[in-house]
């Protein structure tokens, strides 16, 4: 089993391997899509913008960004006002705290009860206490 430090978290992860081609002397000639080899100590490790997912096992834009095909780099999504994540064609999929998702038109509003703020980026209480 081999051991690579993720620099993203600064914690060790067993079992992840992002090369994808040894030489015979076992060192890394190849890493996997979104990952560079790091010569020094001979292991893959993610690109600059990018974090090891577990679940698929490879490498992928950190939270709030997308892939972007022709720059080959990640960058920030731009959703809709009140979305906290959307996918790839800037559609909503899911809405920030007290904020909910309207299903014909994907674009969030403020719970009842609650109101958009003066910076248009949260929903705050209609109630003052």
């Amino acid at each position: 089993m081999k051991v690579i430090y993720n620099l993203n978290i600064g914690k060790e992860i067993k079992d992840i391997d992002l090369c994808i081609l040894y030489s015979i002397d076992n060192k890394c000639e190849s890493c996997q899509k979104n990952s560079v080899l790091n010569k020094s100590i001979n292991i893959c490790e993610c690109n600059e913008g990018f974090e090891y997912s577990k679940i698929k096992k490879k490498c992928e834009c950190n939270s709030g960004f997308i892939y972007n095909k022709q720059t080959k780099k990640c960058q920030l999504q731009k959703c809709e006002i009140l979305c906290l994540n959307c996918d790839n064609n800037s559609k909503c999929i899911k809405c920030q705290k007290n904020s909910h998702l309207q299903k014909n038109n994907n674009i969030c509003k403020c719970n009842e009860g609650y109101y958009i703020n003066e910076n248009k980026n949260k929903c705050k209480s209609k109630i003052i206490l």
